[in-house]
């Protein structure tokens, strides 16, 4: 039977083993994705998702069908819909297994509900995508209010994720430090 420490450790193998596995993952897709959607850029979609207004949103898709790109939008939303599951997993175990290197209960208890938290964010992005993909099909125009408003959510839960990972990463790397430091002085 293992003690405490063995399961512990254990546990937190497993979950750094998902993590890595999910971070390669998502850079892979990251990487693909960039290829495979070219010439349209991840900024350009951005620019839509903040559009807030039609005659912004109309003229953005009206320019892209100019560059030949309006085809590549529709593609590109159907990716993505992939790429939400590839990146709420990899910031929710990120979220998870950095904030339990911290060795911090309350930094351990945030990561896990930040790991569950991400979520929200693929369920705003996924009803972007759907209001996104209804108004450029149809040429209205009629939900860019609720395209920006899911933009907004997703992103504002995207950085509070990833400034929790940010945070935690600097509380683990100074108590590396720190125990780094009392190491030596033993010596």
């Amino acid at each position: 039977m293992l003690d405490m420490d063995q399961t512990d450790a254990a546990v937190n193998n497993k979950l750094k083993w998902k993590f890595w596995i999910s971070f390669c993952v998502a850079v892979v897709f990251i990487t693909w994705m960039k290829y495979y959607l070219s010439p349209l850029r991840s900024r350009e979609i951005v620019q839509y998702e903040m559009a807030k207004t039609a005659d912004n949103a109309a003229s953005l898709v009206e320019q892209w069908t100019t560059d030949g790109k309006a085809a590549i939008l529709l593609r590109s939303i159907y990716v993505d819909y992939i790429f939400i599951i590839v990146y709420c997993v990899a910031i929710s175990f990120a979220c998870r297994y950095i904030s339990s290197l911290t060795r911090n209960e309350i930094l351990i208890t945030a990561g896990k509900f930040f790991s569950y938290f991400i979520f929200a964010a693929g369920i705003f992005d996924v009803i972007e995508n759907i209001a996104m993909t209804i108004d450029i099909q149809r040429f209205t125009f009629v939900n860019v209010t609720l395209v920006y408003k899911m933009a907004i959510s997703k992103f504002s839960i995207l950085l509070m994720s990833l400034f929790f990972i940010a945070t935690c990463f600097m509380f683990w790397l100074m108590g590396s430090i720190k125990r780094k430091d009392k190491s030596w002085q033993r010596v």
